[in-house]
């Protein structure tokens, strides 16, 4: 037998109980002594330097990608692939309109 909506509903509303009070009792612990102010400016600090190859990586990995991109435009002979306006390319002067 298929579960009607109202039990489907109030399935929902249950679950949604159970999550907001268990938000509420972890909110309600940042304030409650005792609070370890060092170790959690401590925590901040090292979660912020230990963070860096993980914003690092990606940000090479997405400027090596931006760069071949452009590069291949250039090659291709395209000034802004946008627009697709084509430019000459002659190797002793550059581009020439």
């Amino acid at each position: 037998m298929h579960p009607k909506f109202g039990n489907q509903f109030l399935d929902f509303v249950k679950h949604t109980g159970e999550i907001s009070i268990l938000a509420v009792k972890s909110f309600s612990f940042v304030f409650r002594r005792p609070f370890y102010g060092r170790l959690f400016i401590n925590r901040l600090f090292l979660d912020g330097i230990q963070s860096i190859p993980v914003i690092f990586i990606p940000l090479i990995r997405t400027t090596v990608a931006y760069l071949l991109f452009k590069n291949v435009q250039l090659l291709a002979g395209y000034d802004n692939i946008l627009y697709g306006k084509k430019r000459q390319f002659t190797f002793g002067i550059g581009f020439v309109n």
